[in-house]
């Protein structure tokens, strides 16, 4: 099944239909359908070839010999459905030598960077732990949104190559125009950033946190104020940024040792009214409550036939007329057999009944 069901799921393993809990697939498949195929069996791979070409696009980012040995690649899709989209999205591309390895998010991360400037300067690369799915995705969709342009002007199927790993080197290539063009190696800053000094995050009173950056030497002044000017803070060496950052690690000590006697949020307040960028830093359950995004309608109750009602991320845009995004929760495991057999290939309920007792479909993963 779809790896994301049984993602994150280990906690659920001793309740029937385990597999429509993941946090993860609820999130990301709300307003879809879901079928289930056996594309081994003659029946189920034949379905696919039907499917295919009802579609507009068809996405798949397996590594390339699992669609050839379906006869699904893009000459094969393409036999079937000439004015389809095809967009496939290996790890390493279709060509070359890896192109059968199989990569995910985080073997991205690792290659492309983002993992060597992720992490304390005296600790080990840290991985992200995620960021390159969605990045390969989007790169993916705008793609797509390309190839149909193209379509519509031409009439002809378009094939889209998006390589997760491009894509990773895509968004990284800060180090790399760093290095090829002045010869620095970018390295491990913790919380700290190149054009801020000082930058953290600071343990509150109340067990909270606290991220201030200062940007500017008016924000320092800022900062030196809001705390009512201690004499740490007042050396005319700290008037500019150069000399902050050579005494940055004073300056974080310091400023640990205030916030640890204040809460996190009055801290928060009282250098933003003197022009610092300060946030208290919040996690998921703060977020759903937040009362910018409640005001703003951001995060939508679907009501799931399993989980129940819960709170889903909207869309990050908003189009004048529509006052919802989530139409349908995410779909349950081959929920949609029936429907899309019956109304997009024509079949009889008779043919679906054969099909499930044949196991080329079904409603529950094979052993359960």
């Amino acid at each position: 099944m779809d790896g994301m069901r049984p993602a994150a799921t280990l906690v659920f393993t001793d309740r029937d239909q385990w597999w429509e809990y993941s946090p993860f697939f609820l999130t990301i498949n709300v307003n879809k359908k879901d079928i289930t195929l056996d594309l081994d069996s003659t029946e189920g791979l034949d379905l696919a070839r039907r499917l295919v070409g009802w579609a507009d696009v068809v996405v798949e980012n397996y590594t390339p010999r699992v669609m050839e040995r379906f006869g699904l690649d893009a000459p094969g899709l393409h036999a079937i459905n000439p004015t389809a989209v095809v967009v496939r999205m290996p790890a390493f591309g279709l060509d070359g030598p890896w192109r059968d390895r199989v990569g995910f998010a985080q073997t991205m991360e690792a290659m492309c960077g983002m993992a060597w400037v992720t992490g304390a300067p005296d600790g080990p690369p840290r991985l992200p732990r995620g960021p390159c799915d969605p990045i390969g995705a989007m790169h993916a969709a705008f793609a797509t949104l390309v190839a149909l342009s193209e379509r519509s002007r031409s009439g002809a199927g378009q094939t889209v190559e998006a390589g997760l790993l491009e894509s990773g080197l895509n968004v990284a290539a800060e180090q790399v125009i760093e290095h090829s063009a002045y010869g620095r190696l970018l390295g491990r800053q913790g919380n700290r950033s190149p054009e801020a000094a000082p930058e953290g995050v600071f343990v509150c009173r109340d067990g909270r946190r606290l991220a201030l950056s200062v940007l500017t030497d008016a924000q320092w002044e800022g900062v030196v104020n809001a705390l009512g000017r201690p004499d740490w803070a007042t050396g005319p060496e700290l008037v500019t940024e150069t000399g902050r950052r050579q005494v940055q690690d004073n300056l974080e000590e310091a400023l640990a040792g205030w916030a640890a006697g204040q809460e996190a949020a009055e801290a928060a307040a009282l250098l933003l009214a003197h022009g610092v960028p300060a946030a208290v830093v919040a996690d998921f359950r703060n977020m759903v409550s937040h009362p910018l995004l409640v005001e703003r309608g951001f995060f939508e109750i679907c009501d799931h036939p399993v989980v129940g009602p819960r709170p889903m991320f909207g869309m990050p845009f908003r189009y004048r007329g529509v006052e919802r995004w989530l139409r349908t929760p995410a779909p349950l495991l081959g929920q949609h057999n029936r429907e899309v057999l019956t109304a997009i290939l024509g079949l009889q309920e008779a043919e679906i009944d054969l099909l499930e007792e044949k196991g080329v479909i079904g409603t529950r993963p094979v052993g359960t």
